[in-house]
């Protein structure tokens, strides 16, 4: 007679620590992005849509995807280099932990149509790492592109033409203990009334690292980028021409922050109108450490 031994060793192990709760892990899933189309029905191939749903739920909740299991990677077919997702369903919610990866299928674009935000991350517990695609044409305030809650990582992303009525053109980003951090890429043309490119709030940690953040615009402050407490580090890259039009920090606004840049160039930015302070960087308040940097208005 034969004795499964894996049976047995459970058996041991839960009476060894008994009213304890064990957490079992499902395995991640790897889900295929096939279709351009904005969609959210059975039939069509599987939607960027579909498959987040999925993701989300840990479930098959749309048949065409795979179901979603744990941490999910969403990948996307080869036949969708050089295209443009066009979201007509409004944005695209994630509230679990979800990899995008575009790797190795170029140019291709997630667009809002300038109608709506392309991606709301709702979920302070959530760890999203989006690599190698275009964020664009979102609309929404805070945060025109994205807005996240969670623990995001950008790796050679463009966050490229979006704009938000509030704070946030590109990215707004917020949440005690939460990161932002930026890989490579580009943060280029956004607008906002503050923090044209990126606009962080709270005791969250931003890192930029060798990333260009340039041609974005405030109306107000922080045409490129606006912290609000925490923590914020530039290591390479560059700030440039970007523009608060009508109060500080055409590059940067650091308030209560804890700011260090090394490495980096921060170029051609300009604060303008009669409240104009700080071209390249208003600091008010928090700590600077600046170095092997330049730094020209």
């Amino acid at each position: 007679m034969k004795v499964s031994i894996l049976p047995l060793c459970l058996l041991a192990f839960l009476f060894a620590f008994p009213g304890q709760a064990f957490v079992v892990e499902a395995n991640a899933a790897t889900i295929v992005v096939d279709t351009a189309a904005d969609t959210l029905t059975n039939g069509g191939g599987c939607s960027l849509r579909e498959a987040i749903t999925n993701a989300n739920a840990d479930a098959a909740t749309i048949a065409d995807c795979t179901a979603g299991s744990g941490a999910d990677t969403i990948n996307f077919d080869a036949s969708l280099a050089g295209q443009t997702i066009t979201l007509s369903l409004g944005q695209l919610v994630i509230s679990s932990s979800i990899t995008i990866d575009a790797t190795g299928v170029a140019n291709l674009s997630v667009s809002g149509n300038n109608a709506s935000r392309v991606f709301d991350i709702t979920t302070a517990t959530a760890v999203v790492v989006m690599t190698g695609f275009r964020i664009t044409g979102g609309n929404g305030s805070p945060g025109g592109g994205i807005r996240n809650t969670g623990d995001l990582t950008f790796n050679n992303m463009t966050v490229q033409s979006n704009a938000g009525s509030g704070s946030g053109g590109g990215v707004y980003t917020l949440g005690t203990g939460n990161r932002l951090t930026i890989n490579g890429g580009f943060i280029s043309a956004n607008t906002a009334s503050s923090g044209g490119g990126i606009h962080g709030v709270t005791s969250l940690v931003i890192s930029l690292t060798n990333v260009t953040v340039s041609g974005n615009t405030a109306s107000i402050d922080g045409g490129g980028v606006f912290a609000l407490g925490g923590t914020l580090n530039i290591m390479g890259g560059s700030v440039t021409s970007n523009t608060a039009t009508n109060n500080a920090g055409g590059g940067i606004v650091a308030s209560g922050t804890t700011l260090t840049a090394t490495n980096a160039s921060i170029t051609n930015n300009h604060a303008d109108g009669s409240q104009g302070r700080g071209g390249g960087m208003y600091i008010d308040g928090g700590s600077s450490t600046i170095s092997n940097s330049t730094l020209i208005p």
